[in-house]
């Protein structure tokens, strides 16, 4: 196949003689030689140069990369920081208690079930080794309103021990009321001296970050997260064992009230084996405790505040709010005889917002 190069550059040099053909071609491998050399040398610069602005773009890929990735780093942290902030401005304005916490709802709870226990353990069951004063327990009754004979052939147990169940709260509840109308101060009344000042003080504070401008929902919270904490304090460590210079005593008003107490009940009923009496009256004092505990201190921690509600006899028994004592199923028409134990709950006047603690312990009567 013919060279149309090769055939151009023939017909170009057609008629030159050889000797000048022979310096053209020379010159032309030397100009192709140059232009070559020239090229290489500038392509290799170029390439060099290419090289060296890649390396340099490389480097600055891999700075880009590395800022990139402690931006990200950076990045991550500020959304764990932001992240531990919502956190803590949630803890902040949450008044719920932590699972473990043993003033929560279930333990709070489950211990208002536990005092009705001790309470009924206190009274015991009326039966052997334990006399009734029937006369008493009459008059007991009829302060009560329970129209309901007390003789012997007659008496109605169930009844009595329900009446003299919550005989022993309000005792304790009475007691208490007087001790916080004392008028006195020292180490003994240090429970008095802060709960008397504290519900006007929490009033106003709630007063004040709800009615200035600049309040914020941290600020709102802090009333109740106070009020929470005061009485996490108080129920653990009011009425408790005082220390003194002598050593560790009983609080002056457990030990009188523990007296007062086991003479209330020796009104009421005898027990009449001497071991048997020694190990309930060494309950009062522990029983005296929970009772303050949970009526004056520990439903004051849960928000909204828990309250307790005595049902009123002859009322209609209601399952929804009352565990009743009965004597056969059906309760459909029955009504309230008595009611030994306080409902436990938050919201009492409204249905609608209404959360039961623990439901009223009652007996009931066709």
């Amino acid at each position: 196949m013919a060279d149309p190069d090769r055939d151009l550059e023939m017909q170009r040099t057609e008629g030159i003689p050889s000797r000048i053909y022979g310096y053209y071609m020379c010159c032309r491998s030397v100009l192709i030689d140059i232009f070559s050399y020239l090229y290489n040398k500038v392509t290799a610069k170029r390439v060099d140069e290419n090289k060296t602005l890649i390396d340099d773009l490389s480097q600055q890929v891999v700075k880009l990369q590395k800022e990139i990735e402690l931006l990200k780093q950076k990045n991550n942290s500020l959304k764990d920081e932001a992240s531990n902030y919502q956190v803590a401005l949630s803890k902040m304005t949450s008044y719920r208690l932590a699972d473990d916490d043993q003033n929560n709802s279930v333990y709070l709870t489950e211990d208002i079930n536990k005092l009705y226990d001790k309470v009924s353990k206190f009274v015991t069951n009326l039966k052997k080794g334990v006399s009734i004063h029937e006369s008493e327990v009459s008059e007991l009754m009829k302060q009560y309103k329970c129209n309901t004979e007390v003789a012997s052939e007659n008496l109605d147990i169930r009844l009595v021990k329900e009446v003299l169940k919550r005989l022993v709260i309000e005792t304790i509840i009475n007691m208490v009321n007087a001790y916080f109308k004392f008028d006195k101060s020292d180490k003994f009344h240090l429970e008095k001296d802060i709960i008397n000042p504290l519900s006007p003080l929490l009033n106003n504070f709630y007063k004040l970050s709800n009615e200035r401008s600049g309040s914020s929902d941290i600020i709102k919270a802090i009333p109740t997260k106070v009020r929470q904490q005061i009485y996490m304090v108080l129920g653990n460590l009011a009425f408790s064992d005082v220390t003194c210079e002598d050593g560790i005593l009983e609080h002056p008003f457990i030990s009188n009230s523990k007296k007062q107490l086991i003479n209330t009940m020796n009104q009421y009923r005898t027990i009449n084996d001497v071991s048997k009496r020694r190990e309930i009256e060494n309950q009062a004092s522990a029983l005296i405790r929970d009772v303050i505990s949970i009526f004056y201190f520990r439903r004051h921690i849960q928000e909204p505040i828990v309250d307790y509600m005595w049902i009123e006899n002859n009322k209609p028994f209601d399952p929804l709010f009352m565990d009743g004592i009965w004597d056969d199923n059906d309760v459909s028409d029955s009504v309230v005889q008595f009611c030994s134990f306080p409902l436990f709950g938050s919201e009492l006047g409204d249905l609608n917002k209404m959360q039961v603690y623990t439901r009223a312990r009652v007996i009931t009567q066709d």
